[in-house]
């Protein structure tokens, strides 16, 4: 995130020590987005992720998605089902975009593998 100019400090986190699975983690992060801004829930809440596992817990957990990578990478994601797949973060304008559309992972595409 540093990298593409976007300032991290006071991102509520969760990391792999919060739980031995990946939807734990999540789950681990996005309640710690509730206590952090004081809200029993959100609105919309976007997986972010580069690798197949990622789009594979948004899917699971039924949450929209946004895969990073290009090339390769892009294709493996979109196999995984992922529907949105962007490069990078630099081009802040089209991310947000993303963000707005993204969905649910494609499960059927994601056990096609």
């Amino acid at each position: 995130m540093a990298a593409a100019g976007i300032d991290a400090n006071g991102i509520a986190a969760a990391f792999s020590g919060d739980g031995p699975a990946r939807e734990m983690i999540v789950e681990g992060a996005i309640r710690k987005a509730c206590v952090k801004y004081r809200v029993s829930e959100f609105e919309k809440i976007v997986l972010v992720g580069d690798a197949i596992w990622d789009a594979q817990t948004a899917g699971r957990l039924t949450l929209p998605f946004v895969g990073i990578g290009n090339g390769e990478e892009a294709a493996l994601l979109r196999n995984a089902g992922a529907i949105a797949v962007i490069a990078n973060f630099l081009d802040h304008e089209y991310c947000l975009e993303c963000f707005e559309g993204a969905a649910t992972p494609n499960q059927s595409a994601s056990r096609q593998r």
